[in-house]
């Protein structure tokens, strides 16, 4: 999630999906994925839009060691990942735009009583 973004028409589709789940499957907590820094006021205003707890406020950027990063999800029940730009299959690197299919599955598998659910917005609007 890129914080300049936020409160786009992108974050309100995520609002009202997790308020949904929400309503039928109880709570849920998101994994923001943020790219830059964000301050605690700006981050707990993402989590109050949203309607969850944040697992996570840290930044995810190419030097960051994913494996440690995503660790935090795994005591998690339903679970909401917000990648900056969506979900790739093949891992072509670090880049922190993305979360990496391997990543995704590795997630879920560590929680297999809950939900896991991925915002993808990679796929071009033309």
């Amino acid at each position: 999630m890129h914080p300049q973004h936020f409160g786009d028409s992108y974050d309100i589709v995520k609002q009202s999906l997790l308020a949904w789940l929400s309503a039928d499957l109880g709570p849920w907590s998101a994994h923001p994925m943020f790219t830059d820094k964000v301050d605690d006021e700006r981050a707990t205003a993402f989590a109050r839009f949203l309607g969850v707890r944040l697992v996570t406020r840290e930044r995810l950027s190419s030097t960051t060691d994913r494996t440690d990063y995503f660790r935090a999800c795994k005591d998690e029940g339903h679970l909401f990942l917000d990648p900056d730009t969506g979900v790739k299959m093949k891992r072509p690197g670090k880049n922190p735009k993305y979360l990496y299919g391997e990543e995704l599955a590795d997630i879920a598998r560590d929680r297999p009583s809950f939900l896991t659910m991925a915002f993808d917005q990679s796929l071009s609007r033309a």
